[in-house]
């Protein structure tokens, strides 16, 4: 993180190298809280009220998927973190190239 209370940024590089989830998991439910817009509280003030976020989130070539949801999941995600606390916004691609 850069920048002052006023205005920052934080930006940087994630490697995902593991993924678990539970057999109890609901995958649809995740994945659909995700792309719900934010509610309509009111905006940040301090640090969060002038924070933007610029942050590269790719899995690692040898990521390994502990689920018992899926069977030899090959997966690879290259995304951006993009936006503010109250408006944050994800951009890139996930693309699963085999598994059940």
């Amino acid at each position: 993180m850069e920048g002052a209370e006023t205005r920052s940024l934080v930006s940087g590089n994630v490697t995902v190298r593991r993924v678990a989830l539970h057999s109890n998991s609901d995958v649809g439910s995740i994945l659909g809280s995700a792309s719900a817009p934010p509610s309509g509280s009111e905006a940040s003030t301090g640090v969060l009220g002038g924070m933007r976020f610029d942050v590269r989130i790719r899995t690692s070539p040898d990521i390994q998927f502990r689920t018992s949801l899926t069977q030899n999941l090959d997966a690879n995600a290259d995304l951006k973190l993009r936006g503010t606390p109250d408006h944050p916004g994800m951009l890139g691609r996930v693309v699963v190239n085999s598994g059940k």
